[in-house]
């Protein structure tokens, strides 16, 4: 006999004990339990077990089956019986190990039978000697025991003739292109990000069969869903789920559909889905979990989601590779077919201080066993100048994404609370980034814009568009450039100059637009055109040395400049927000004043 076998024999032995024990213990709920077992013992099983525990096995049935009180009498029928009281004995030490864990002394009863039946077929295919009618009751058997999968049916296939003219089979999801069937996949963040809102609306869009979060839509229609949360307490996911059905209108069929299809198993009586054997040290599923994978059978959902990984661990290390693989092969396995499974995680220490990875916390093991990842994750600074003022979060497929095409990022927004409205704070909607992000960039150039007029209108001397991008002709004139770049810095609260690539793009573009104007007055023989802030009044080519021009009550100089005090530009197509500054007289009074975007920020 192997290691192995002797192994798996005492486990079984060790399972009977522990039974025993149950009956002779209440609750009546798992006396009946442990009974039910007690008389499935297979012959096989029962060969190998102790006299002490074959004859306490018969006491006991005999007492159930005589109406006796399990847990009284047993000396009474030991002495009217005739058994030894050794068997008293080891019936009242059995109490002692009493167990909860029935699902797993049938497990390891069966494993046993499994062992020593395959043993038995494996001498009677011996003694056979090819005979095929011995063989195909063998193999039948084994089939029965679940130690080969099909009796007739080969492990090695071909392709068929027109294997490459075959149509391609798309890989089935619970959405498209997303959360594979009969795989795991897992969703990832830092904590109160919206892991558990989103995977709700995930599961809430696989129930009503409704596109809830843009680009993940319900292959097949309304299915029932689980949702198990060991971290919220049923009434958080209740309030969750109506902040939901608010924000995306729930018709009341879909509030229907919400009720029939939508099962839920939140933070309540310990719920531990994996154990750890005493004698071995390896891990199993346990009672709870053995429980929930039999609902789950009958339910049959098309999506299962898990909330968090942490708290399914039980005695197991999330930080082992090999408890990692373990607990995910356990908690795939309890799923029904056809199922996606949805594992929710959080991101490891070191991450949640980096802000941008998407890596679940613990082993490495994870990530290597899913199928399909997401992640939440904050915005960078950047998205967030360009999101103003709203909350989002990045949704991105950074990591696997096998057979599947990978999912484009996408930006989700939480709603914020608004008065009078009702409640849907915390559900994430989709969010407009690029258009975000066109109004930001808009809005930062008429910012700078704005700094621009202010510089051209009151530095020192004028500045030319040459000066400012830095192509003058001296020394002395490109300095004068580079302090008025520094002017417009300092105006935008940037503390350096503004830069001239930026800078020669917004020139050119105001000029063309007659925000800004160049004067034809020529400087240090050059030529160079002084930039001003209206077109003048008369346009007379390059000769502008004429008589001064009346308008209304304002007189114009000796450029045909009209002075420009206070006010928005007098032509343009831009609105200039106030950069809230006040207007200086001279570089030197530039002042700096609160300003919310930082130079680095900057979209240019």
């Amino acid at each position: 006999m192997s290691g192995k076998t002797e192994r798996v024999l005492a486990r079984a032995g060790e399972s009977v004990n522990r039974l025993i024990g149950r009956v002779l213990q209440p609750p009546a709920l798992m006396q009946a339990d442990a009974l039910a077992e007690l008389r499935a013992i297979p012959d096989s099983v029962l060969k190998v077990l102790t006299p002490e525990q074959r004859d306490a096995r018969t006491i006991i049935l005999n007492m159930a089956d005589g109406g006796v009180p399990l847990e009284y009498g047993i000396g009474e029928q030991v002495d009217r019986l005739g058994y030894p009281p050794a068997v008293a004995a080891y019936a009242r030490d059995c109490a002692s190990v009493a167990t909860t864990d029935v699902p797993g002394c049938r497990s390891d009863i069966w494993d046993a039978h499994r062992v020593l039946e395959t043993d038995r077929l494996a001498d009677h295919l011996k003694d056979a000697n090819g005979n095929p009618a011995v063989v195909a009751e063998v193999t039948a058997k084994l089939v029965a025991l679940g130690e080969v999968s099909a009796a007739a049916e080969p492990l090695l296939t071909a392709f068929e003739e027109d294997w490459f003219d075959t149509p391609d089979v798309p890989c089935p999801c619970a959405l498209s292109g997303a959360f594979p069937l009969n795989d795991t996949s897992i969703l990832q963040g830092k904590g109160g990000f919206g892991k558990s809102f989103l995977s709700l609306q995930f599961l809430l869009s696989v129930a009503i069969g409704r596109e809830l979060v843009r680009g993940y839509v319900p292959e097949h229609g309304p299915k029932p869903v689980a949702f198990v949360t060991l971290e919220d307490r049923k009434q958080s996911v209740l309030e969750r789920a109506k902040k939901i059905a608010r924000a995306y209108s729930f018709t009341p069929e879909e509030r229907r559909l919400v009720a029939r299809n939508f099962t839920i198993k939140a933070q309540g009586p310990p719920f531990v889905p994996v154990v750890r054997r005493p004698d071995d040290g390896t891990l199993r599923a346990g009672p709870d979990l053995l429980r929930l994978s039999g609902e789950l059978k009958k339910l049959r959902p098309a999506m299962v989601v898990l909330d968090p990984i942490a708290s399914l661990l039980g005695p197991a290390d999330e930080n082992a590779n090999s408890d990692a693989r373990a607990v995910g092969a356990i908690l795939t396995h309890a799923m029904p077919p056809d199922c996606a499974l949805l594992l929710v995680a959080h991101v490891s220490k070191a991450q949640r201080q980096d802000g941008t990875a998407l890596t679940p916390r613990g082993a490495q093991a994870w990530e290597d066993a899913a199928r399909f990842t997401l992640g939440l994750r904050p915005p960078t600074n950047g998205e967030k100048s360009n999101a103003g003022d709203n909350d989002i979060v990045v949704l991105e497929n950074e990591g696997k994404h096998n057979h599947l095409p990978k999912r484009p990022t996408q930006y989700l927004v939480r709603e914020p609370f608004r008065a009078g409205v009702p409640d849907k704070v915390g559900v994430l909607m989709e969010f407009n980034f690029t258009a975000a992000q066109r109004k930001a960039e808009q809005e930062a150039d008429a910012r700078v814009e704005q700094a621009i007029l202010e510089v051209v209108a009151t530095f020192p001397d004028g500045v030319t568009k040459k000066e400012l991008i830095g192509n003058a002709e001296t020394v002395e004139r490109k300095n004068h450039g580079n302090e008025a770049r520094l002017a417009i810095g300092e105006l935008l609260g940037y503390g350096k100059p503004m830069p001239v690539a930026r800078l020669r793009e917004l020139l050119d573009s105001m000029i063309g637009r007659g925000v800004l104007w160049q004067t034809g007055d020529g400087r240090g023989g050059k030529g160079e055109r002084r930039l001003l802030r209206v077109k003048p009044v008369t346009d007379t080519g390059d000769n502008l040395d004429s008589e001064p021009v009346t308008t209304g009550d304002k007189t114009s100089d000796n450029t045909g400049y009209i002075p420009v005090t206070d006010g928005p530009p007098l032509r343009g197509d831009i609105e200039a927000p106030p950069l809230g500054v006040a207007r200086p007289s001279s570089v030197g009074e530039l002042q700096e004043e609160e300003l919310v975007e930082d130079f680095e920020a900057a979209p240019f």
